[in-house]
């Protein structure tokens, strides 16, 4: 007869550190992606902030050079553009920025002429 008790077989322990080290894999790989994607909306947020700034610079009529502060050093690619609209009295403002990883955002306003 077989004893009751007799311990786990090598097999056994394999199939068990496998499933173990599959489930921890899982877990790293998406707590991976989430730090990635949280990164990712930190440095949108700033971006818009920092085009929003100049934004309110470019409806002034005035330039704001901000890129010597962090996180801004990367910011540099940046354009105005004012664009004429049909009516007597507004002024479309364009600014455009993107960043080297190819990220952009475009914001429109208008002034008064």
């Amino acid at each position: 007869m077989r004893k009751s008790d007799q311990g786990m077989t090598i097999l056994e322990v394999v199939f068990a550190i496998t499933i173990l080290l599959i489930g921890a894999g899982f877990v790293a790989q998406s707590n991976a992606v989430t730090f990635k994607y949280r990164a990712q909306s930190t440095e949108y947020k700033q971006m818009l902030f920092y085009v929003a700034g100049q934004m309110d610079a470019a409806i002034a009529k005035q330039t704001v050079s901000e890129s010597i502060y962090m996180p801004f050093k990367s910011y540099d690619d940046f354009t105005t553009t004012d664009v004429t609209v049909e009516d007597d009295y507004l002024e479309k403002v364009k600014v455009e920025m993107s960043i080297p990883g190819g990220r952009s955002i475009v914001l429109y306003s208008y002034r008064l002429k």
